[in-house]
């Protein structure tokens, strides 16, 4: 009777799966800020890890919902941006990397357009190497 007990409190506490499943994306890019939009199975509270650097160290977070929309700002202009999403408190992507708009002034756009990006083989492989080299304003893929 103990056993069926504990086996019972641990699997109340477990609670349904919380798993991301669409996105992230990102969403109305500025010279300052952007959006990043995912979608999770559970309402749950989403954050967003970022910084200028992989090793992240900022926080910023959203209320719980199972549709996630949060804005990261105050940001730099023409400056990348690494990032990682959060369900709760467990990291559910790697950490992915954007690009803040530049200044206005400018009136140059470099960008890159992708058909078919693959499936992880050793030649699309060396193309997001070559990209990852480059300073891009737009990627569509």
């Amino acid at each position: 009777m103990l056993r069926l007990s504990l086996i019972c409190v641990l699997l109340a506490g477990s609670g349904p799966a919380q798993d991301l499943i669409r996105g992230p994306s990102v969403w109305s890019t500025t010279e300052g800020s952007f959006l990043l939009a995912f979608k999770s199975s559970v309402p749950v509270a989403g954050a967003v890890e970022w910084g200028t650097t992989k090793a992240l160290g900022r926080l910023a977070t959203g209320p719980s919902t199972d549709d996630h929309a949060i804005t990261i700002g105050g940001l730099d202009p023409d400056r990348f941006y690494y990032y990682r999403v959060r369900l709760g408190v467990k990291p559910v992507t790697p950490v992915y990397r954007t690009r803040t708009f530049g200044d206005k002034q400018s009136s140059d756009l470099t960008f890159f357009v992708m058909g078919d990006t693959g499936t992880g083989g050793k030649n699309q492989l060396r193309i997001g190497e070559l990209l990852e080299r480059y300073s891009f304003d737009l990627g569509l893929l």
